[in-house]
């Protein structure tokens, strides 16, 4: 199924069942895809695609019985999020090459390994919604403390956010940012 192109449909986000799960991954992978997160899409299109298997062991038996609305659960990007997860971890070899955005002939096959291998791992990330997207989000702070910085601002500052993306903003020397040629922070 890797071959025909998902698009994005309009649903009920409260939509139960497993025509609603292949619904939501799909939604997924065209969101991803048409949004410039290839590698993401690529994870959700494998998971797509291994709905319709026997593969992925007990991880993917409860994805396909998945008893709330997947879509509102934001079910594809807690197994996304999980995965990318074992990746930074170091503990899966085998999605390396999904994740450096490299050309393989059996993502599906890598992803479903790795989700057998790593049942344990990957479960509690099926109990809860995935944190949101701060590192994307961020670049418009990076701009804006690069630009105070050439303006004079000293090289050390106090920076106070509330909110739900507190943490990751708060520690912006620790992530690489491009913003359009402009660089900073740790390669």
């Amino acid at each position: 199924m890797a071959d025909k192109e998902l698009t994005y449909e309009v649903v009920d986000p409260q939509a139960k069942g497993f025509e609603a799960v292949q619904r939501a991954f799909a939604n997924q992978v065209a969101y991803c895809r048409d949004n410039n997160a290839p590698i993401t899409a690529a994870i959700c299109q494998a998971l797509h695609d291994l709905l319709e298997s026997e593969r992925g062991g007990a991880v993917m038996l409860r994805v396909r019985k998945w008893a709330g609305a997947p879509l509102a659960d934001a079910l594809p990007l807690r197994l996304a999020g999980g995965l990318h997860a074992l990746h930074l971890a170091g503990e899966d070899n085998g999605l390396s090459a999904i994740y450096l955005n490299q050309r393989v002939s059996n993502p599906n096959e890598l992803v479903a390994d790795a989700i057998e291998r790593h049942e344990a791992f990957l479960m509690p990330w099926l109990d809860g919604p995935p944190q949101t997207n701060e590192a994307g989000r961020s670049w418009a702070y990076a701009a804006a403390m690069l630009w105070l910085a050439s303006k004079g601002l000293p090289a050390k500052f106090a920076l106070n956010e509330i909110g739900s993306s507190a943490g990751i903003n708060l520690m912006m020397r620790r992530y690489f940012f491009d913003l359009g040629g402009v660089t900073a922070g740790p390669q």
